[in-house]
């Protein structure tokens, strides 16, 4: 779906508006009844009214479920660091919220880096739009940065990664590995200080929260 062209933006601090905590959604996947191989038959899918669960070749099977949370992690082709940029983030960064509002899908979380995002967000009721929702940010941005930079054609996105949420455990695991992302890179000394995510908006929630206790999340493609 064509995502509206967006005014030029500043890459100046943010605020922009997303979930609140008491909002989040607490229908976990670990909690989901998967279907067993022999539901599928011959297909590749299987469809419930709220779960659609496909498998592919060579892929692991994959799990969507109606209002519950996902991990997102894109990464630029080649790791080039072509959001080095304050700006290019900034551009990331409202056509991902413009595309979410299209596709209905909720942001809980998100950062975005040189070369690569990871955020957090909540599923529509139309359970099998996902790839919509990914393909529509990153083929726009794809075409303005190409435009930009005068190179028509030019592959920039190399393929994202989606992990549904498994319990109360895992988001806040996940929560802490967006957050700290940017530390993690050198960007900063505290989450607090890098601008591209929305950290601010959970400062009063994660101040109290051990998140150094936490153990380290070991399933996310990193850059």
């Amino acid at each position: 779906m064509h995502v509206p062209v967006l005014a030029p933006v500043a890459p100046a601090p943010v605020r922009v508006e997303a979930v609140k905590e008491s909002n989040v959604s607490r229908r976990w996947c670990a909690e989901v009844e998967t279907p067993k191989s022999g539901d599928f038959g011959f297909r590749t899918d299987y469809r419930m009214p709220d779960v659609f669960f496909k498998t592919a070749p060579h892929n692991p099977p994959h799990l969507f479920v109606a209002d519950a949370l996902y991990m997102l992690t894109g990464v630029i082709y080649g790791k080039v660091p072509l959001m080095i940029s304050g700006q290019r983030k900034a551009e990331w960064r409202d056509v991902f919220y413009n595309a979410a509002k299209v596709h209905r899908w909720q942001i809980v979380a998100w950062v975005v880096l040189d070369n690569h995002y990871h955020a957090i967000v909540r599923s529509p009721e139309q359970v099998d739009n996902l790839s919509k929702f990914v393909n529509s940010y990153h083929k726009y941005t794809a075409r303005k940065w190409n435009n930009q930079d005068g190179l028509s054609g030019r592959k920039v996105w190399w393929n994202y990664w989606d992990t549904c949420i498994r319990s109360e455990k895992d988001y806040y695991n996940r929560l802490r590995y967006v957050f700290w992302n940017p530390v993690k890179h050198g960007l900063a000394e505290k989450p607090e200080n890098y601008t591209f995510s929305n950290y601010e908006e959970y400062l009063d929630k994660l101040q109290n929260f051990a998140t150094a206790a936490m153990p380290e999340v070991n399933d996310v493609p990193e850059f």
